[in-house]
């Protein structure tokens, strides 16, 4: 959704968007920069969900046009603009409306303490509103991002923790292994 926002604005504004994937090491972390950053012919670059170590930091400070991070992060001191997302706030808002609407036992998926920042940010906003609300009990199960991984914790925490009336989920695809868990283990959501 991302990309197809920023292509359709670069169509209205007679831009070109030329697309290139960047090799990843681990969790979004950058191992090098593409050669088609520093062509003369781009005149601005949106690196987008990637974190930046601080070489790749200093090799994109050589790039003489504007460099924007979307949903990416990078040391605070670096010259570059970003759009983030609100992970604490987001998750703190889903999580309190869950309370609202009368659950207090509430497990949290899709999480582990070395994830991607956004991801720890989600965390310590379920964290953060459990606390808000006096809730003192806390139940996480740590696992990956995918629909197995969603479905492999929502199983393993509802038969550690049956009194859990809610999950909150770090993302999409983990959200869509717990409902498919849920309903594998006759439950209704």
């Amino acid at each position: 959704h991302v990309l197809a926002a920023i292509e359709r604005e670069c169509h209205q504004q007679n831009l070109t968007m030329l697309y290139t994937a960047i090799e990843q090491i681990d969790r979004s972390v950058i191992e090098a920069l593409p050669p088609i950053l520093f062509d003369k012919r781009v005149d601005g670059v949106l690196i987008i969900g990637a974190l930046l170590p601080d070489t790749i930091l200093k090799t994109a400070g050589h790039i003489d046009r504007p460099v924007v991070l979307v949903d990416g992060n990078a040391s605070a001191d670096q010259p570059f603009d970003k759009v983030l997302t609100d992970n604490i706030q987001g998750a703190y808002t889903a999580v309190s409306y869950l309370i609202q609407q009368g659950h207090t036992k509430i497990g949290l998926i899709g999480t582990s303490p070395d994830a991607h920042p956004s991801i720890v940010e989600r965390r310590e906003g379920y964290i953060r509103a459990l606390r808000q609300h006096q809730i003192t009990d806390v139940y996480i199960e740590d696992g990956g991002l995918g629909r197995h991984t969603g479905y492999d914790s929502t199983i393993r925490l509802l038969q550690t923790f049956p009194e859990i009336t809610a999950i909150f989920a770090s993302i999409d695809h983990v959200a869509i292994g717990a409902l498919n868990a849920v309903e594998d283990l006759g439950l209704k959501v």
